[in-house]
Order: structure tokens, then C-alpha cells, then sequence
């Protein structure tokens, strides 16, 4: 192992060899063993840093924060819920415009063009009309 992997390991994982990855330790105890003024160097360094962290603690919230936050939520819902409201009559009208906008096409497509002679012209199911005088029984011809 070299003094900038021992390094390294140190920074990552600590001053503790015990609380380094199982595969590393034998060597870091071996690098240890062969140059023992560098590595306890390195390892007492981190143990300082361990030993600062392990001190520090952070303060549990005061009661005005856990009121903010509380009023915050309650806020927020209020707005979503309002928001959802606004969501849905868009969600209705866009769906009411694409179902004219379907239904003007499938109106422009299928009935027949002005000018067409009425015994040319078919109905939506493929049947002839009629001839436009004469207002017979289209049961008969379908």
C-alpha cells in the first residue's frame, strides 16, 4: 500500500482501521507495521476530524419552527386544492374542444360535397341515398 492509498483511506473512512472495508485493513495494518511515524501522522489527523464530528450535534427545533412549518403545509394544501379545482375545468374544456374539433372533421369528411349529385352520395355506412326528389322508405334501400 502506498502513503497516498493510505492517505485516502483515512480521509474516506476515518481514523480507525477497525471501520475501514474488510479488504484494505490487512494492508493498512501492514503499512502501518513498515512505517509506523507516517501512518500514525495520517491516522491521528483523522481521528482528530472523527473525534470533532462525533462531538458535533444539531438542536432539535424550537416550537416556532414546527409552528411555521405547520402553517406552511396547511397553506400549500389549501393552494393545491385550489390549483386541482383549475386543473379539472381544463382538463373538461380541453377535452369538450378536441371532441368538436373530432366532430368537425368527421362532419367535413364524410357528408358528401355540395355540388355531388344525390344518387351519387353514400350514407356513413356505405349505403346509397336516394335520389333527392323522392322521400321514400330508405329502409328499402339499405
Amino acid at each position: 500500500m502506498t502513503p497516498e492509498r493510505f492517505a485516502a483511506l483515512a480521509a474516506a473512512y476515518g481514523g480507525a482501521i477497525d471501520r475501514w472495508p474488510a479488504d484494505e485493513r490487512d494492508a493498512a495494518r501492514a503499512f502501518r507495521e513498515a512505517d509506523p511515524a507516517a501512518a500514525d501522522a495520517i491516522l491521528a489527523a483523522e481521528a482528530a476530524l472523527d473525534a470533532a464530528l462525533a462531538r458535533w450535534a444539531v438542536p432539535a427545533p424550537g416550537a416556532a419552527l414546527a409552528g411555521r412549518i405547520a402553517r406552511d403545509a396547511a397553506r400549500r394544501r389549501a393552494v393545491w386544492r385550489h390549483g386541482r379545482l383549475w386543473l379539472a375545468g381544463l382538463g373538461l374544456a380541453g377535452a369538450l374542444a378536441s371532441g368538436g374539433a373530432i366532430g368537425a372533421v368527421l362532419v367535413a369528411r364524410l357528408v358528401p360535397a355540395g355540388g355531388a349529385a344525390c344518387s351519387q352520395s353514400l350514407t356513413v355506412l356505405g349505403a346509397p341515398v336516394p335520389s333527392c326528389g323522392n322521400a321514400a322508405n330508405w329502409s328499402d334501400t339499405l
